[in-house]
């Protein structure tokens, strides 16, 4: 099955009252070290879900359209409030530029917007966060999520969860990039799967096999095309 409910929580969505709590999570502790700026921060990205939550789910009728532009513009004016000078804040104002888009690109448009702020996330170390948003990137797919792009959000969600040890679930996004990426004969693709796994068995401290893996890649991707995954092998 090439959907997102092999990846993550199928549940999750407008009507769940603790989707994106991570996002909550990290106001109250913001809150607790008397940090203002950095919980409305969290709080604006929460709406910013929300709202995403929301255009998903949306209803073609008149009273759900004037609905979603209320709480677009209630959502603008609080991420517009947050100031100019952080890289954050234009993530989320670029994701609501996105929902503004024309609706034939609206979708894709999000989409593309969801994902940078994903990485974003990722490197500021706000793993949970990332992993939320990169749900939200891959529900705009609708079902089935085509092989290809399934492929790249299983190794991003890999990454994430292996970053926070969640090694299960890490296996598994791993196995769904192997699958899916194999299904449309990406070598490379299946190949970083394959070090992805070996990192989950370094991370649970089997050495030998993780050194194992990363050799038999390294073998494996001696053709030039694949000289970046061979590198990272050797890494």
């Amino acid at each position: 099955m090439q959907s997102s409910q092999r990846l993550f929580d199928a549940g999750r969505g407008a009507g769940d009252l603790l989707a994106h709590d991570s996002f909550l999570d990290r106001a109250r502790l913001e809150r607790e070290r008397d940090n203002d700026t950095g919980a409305r921060r969290a709080l604006g990205a929460y709406l910013v879900a929300r709202l995403i939550d929301c255009l998903l789910e949306l209803e073609t009728t008149d009273e759900a359209a004037q609905g979603f532009a209320w709480q677009l513009e209630g959502c603008r004016r609080f991420v517009f409030d947050l100031g100019t000078d952080d890289s954050e804040v234009s993530h989320l104002r670029g994701i609501i530029e996105a929902v503004n888009t024309d609706p034939q690109h609206r979708t894709s448009v999000v989409r593309v917007s969801l994902s940078a702020y994903a990485y974003h996330l990722e490197h500021e170390g706000r793993w949970p966060d990332a992993l939320d948003i990169l749900a939200l990137a891959a529900r705009t797919w609708g079902e089935p999520i085509p092989p290809r792009e399934l492929a790249g959000l299983s190794l991003f969600s890999g990454r994430l969860n292996r970053l926070m040890a969640r090694w299960d679930t890490a296996i598994n996004a791993y196995t769904v990039a192997a699958e899916a990426a194999a299904a449309t004969g990406d070598r490379y693709s299946v190949l970083r799967a394959r070090l992805g796994l070996g990192a989950v068995m370094r991370g649970q401290g089997n050495l030998p096999l993780a050194r194992a893996t990363a050799e038999e890649v390294i073998r494996e991707a001696a053709e030039p095309e694949l000289a970046d995954v061979q590198a990272m092998a050797y890494a």
